[in-house]
């Protein structure tokens, strides 16, 4: 085997058995387009409910005309190739983004709580000149608002000039972040994403029921239960994740962070039929503890790049069963789904032998078309399936005898943390480009983003905040007088030091009721004595999972939601107690005099 050169004959019986022992090969694109798809189902179902926002919801017929509007009114406008979509979940989001690809065009979600240079970055790097929105936000250049669209008559020449996408056609364009200090845009097709939406339609029968979508367009975890649902006659509904939710859905998609979220506040919008987890490594111990509560509901533990277009490897637990679990505690991530082949390589690109690590790379209908405006080695033509592509994912695995892949982390820098993918780099090279700091480093320690400076000034949070969403803010900087290298010269990312959490800042006394309430729910759930107003949550010690029982605290004791990202916005006692009192200020105009008398007398203002 080791005479042959990759790519010069076909694999022998033996290579093709290490690389795809369960005869896994990939498969060309599907001949059709989600858009297509949504119109064969609006026909069938016109009047069945597509989309549900708070007490406003389109049926399918509904849909179909918004969207028809919304194309009108790009074609009016030139139909650019790429435009932008308000990536906040609201009703005028479905009607964008299918208006979007019925105009021709591809779209790009922006979201309008990230920073405004970050946000222009995006837009620009595109190409995209406007903007669809469903109201104003801070976004650059044109926005068009597509309100009026949302629940408009049918003109019956609104699809006079539809052209029906192609396989090879740009979908979208999804940012992830980048290593070399800007994000780099991921370029899908319709044909990866119909790919993708056929098998996740055929094995998670839940989308077909009532699909929750809770987070942005930004996050392509939002992709399965946002347009999956339109492809089989299901609903979406678009509502935060919290007790509130009036009725329980049948699907739902998370990442692990989110499960002792979904614990707090109990079933209300827990899943019945299928849950979905994705984006990080899942610990088998955080999902028992949801599936106790849940034992009927379907889970399956889904693996993908955003390259590869939401998920191409998955593991389903049926209910009743346990899942396979890795040395380290996590469930394994499964096979690849049909039509895929995952090719576990060395450093050498050959394939490793069952129990070895190696490097996972994936070939099949879903691998996008690449990077917007920029090459990349991690596309390549795969030598093993001669005329498919594959990507190298960054990741390493291991396949056990019984063809599961086991995810081991990451064979470079890259940081996943919250479900979110984090280049160090990116934040790296803004550090450096910063008066008086000469070196910068960026590290997870203890759940939390740390970033390490060598040189004479003082690193510029705010500064940073004007650059970067709130989850790729370090929550600490440490100064140190050099960076610890290895003996060749590279950075030493595991002689990094871990901050000493126990360090108390300097104590300012709360001064209103909600400070005080804040202050007191952050010091239990963190095991201190006391927390000022200034003490930032996670500079304290705080992680993922205690900001979700955070959350869970705070709805008990004030029947106040506060969204997961909250917590890594307002991250000050003073901020996240003004940021209360903010929204109950606006849940009291919206209240009776009695109710509001009422829910005054809870003393939270």
């Amino acid at each position: 085997m080791a005479d042959e050169a990759p790519g010069t004959e076909e694999p022998s019986a033996q290579r093709r058995d290490l690389l795809c022992p369960t005869g896994w090969e990939p498969a060309p694109q599907p001949d059709t387009s989600v858009l297509a798809l949504f119109g064969e189902q609006a026909a069938r179902t016109p009047d069945a409910v597509a989309v549900i926002a708070g007490d406003r919801r389109l049926t399918y017929r509904e849909l179909d005309v918004a969207a028809s509007r919304v194309a009108a009114r790009l074609r009016a406008a030139g139909a650019p190739a790429v435009v932008g979509v308000s990536a906040e979940p609201c009703l005028e989001l479905l009607p964008a983004v299918l208006g979007a690809w019925k105009a021709g065009s591809a779209w790009v979600p922006v979201d309008p709580g990230h920073p405004a240079d970050r946000v222009a970055y995006v837009l620009g790097d595109s190409g995209a000149r406007l903007v669809l929105a469903g109201s104003a936000g801070p976004f650059p250049g044109d926005v068009l608002l597509i309100n009026d669209e949302v629940g408009g008559e049918a003109d019956g020449d609104a699809d006079r000039d539809l052209v029906p996408a192609s396989p090879s056609d740009v979908a979208y364009v999804i940012y992830t972040s980048g290593s070399t200090g800007r994000p780099k845009g991921v370029v899908v097709e319709h044909g990866s994403l119909a790919a993708y939406l056929t098998w996740a339609a055929d094995v998670y029968p839940g989308l077909a029921g009532r699909s929750l979508v809770h987070s942005t367009l930004c996050f392509d975890l939002t992709v399965t239960g946002l347009f999956g649902p339109l492809i089989v006659g299901g609903s979406v509904r678009l509502a935060p994740l919290t007790s509130n939710v009036p009725e329980r859905p049948s699907f739902l998609k998370v990442t692990p962070s989110h499960l002792p979220l979904l614990e707090a506040i109990g079933d209300a919008a827990s899943p019945s039929e299928d849950l979905v987890v994705g984006g990080e490594a899942l610990p088998a111990d955080v999902l028992e503890a949801w599936r106790v509560r849940n034992p009927r509901t379907r889970v399956t533990n889904e693996y993908g790049p955003t390259e590869v277009t939401v998920g191409c490897i998955a593991l389903t637990i049926e209910p009743g069963t346990q899942p396979p679990v890795d040395a380290s505690g996590g469930v394994v991530i499964g096979h690849p789904v049909p039509g895929h082949a995952a090719y576990v390589l060395d450093a050498q690109g050959q394939p490793v032998p069952d129990g070895g690590i190696g490097a996972l790379h994936v070939a099949g209908p879903q691998v996008s078309r690449g990077y917007l405006g920029r090459d990349s080695a991690a596309y390549a033509s795969s030598p093993f399936h001669p005329g498919h592509r594959m990507y190298a994912t960054g990741d390493l695995v291991r396949r056990r005898e019984d063809g599961l892949l086991e995810y081991l982390g990451r064979n470079d820098q890259q940081i996943k943390l919250r479900g979110f993918r984090i280049e160090p780099g990116e934040i790296e090279s803004l550090l450096r480009a910063q008066p008086g700091v000469e070196q910068a480093a960026v590290a997870v320690r203890a759940d939390q983003l740390v970033a390490y400076v060598v040189g004479q000034g003082e690193p510029d949070r705010d500064a940073l905040a004007r650059e970067l969403p709130e989850y790729m803010l370090p929550s600490i900087f440490v100064k140190l007088d050099a960076l610890p290298l290895t003996s060749n010269g590279k950075l030493d990312s595991a002689a990094l030091p871990t901050p000493d959490f126990s360090v108390e800042p300097a104590y300012v006394a709360p001064r209103t009721d909600a400070e005080r309430l804040v202050a007191e729910v952050f010091a239990d759930l963190l095991g201190v004595e006391k927390v000022g107003t200034e003490d930032d949550f996670f500079e304290r010690g705080g992680n993922s999972l205690t900001a979700i029982r955070t959350i869970a605290r705070i709805r008990a004791q004030l029947g106040v939601d506060i969204p997961v990202r909250g917590m890594f916005t307002f991250t000050t006692v003073a901020a996240l107690a003004a940021e209360i009192e903010r929204l109950i200020m606006a849940e009291l105009d919206e209240l009776s005099d009695a109710d509001a008398e009422q829910l005054l007398r809870q003393g939270a203002v």
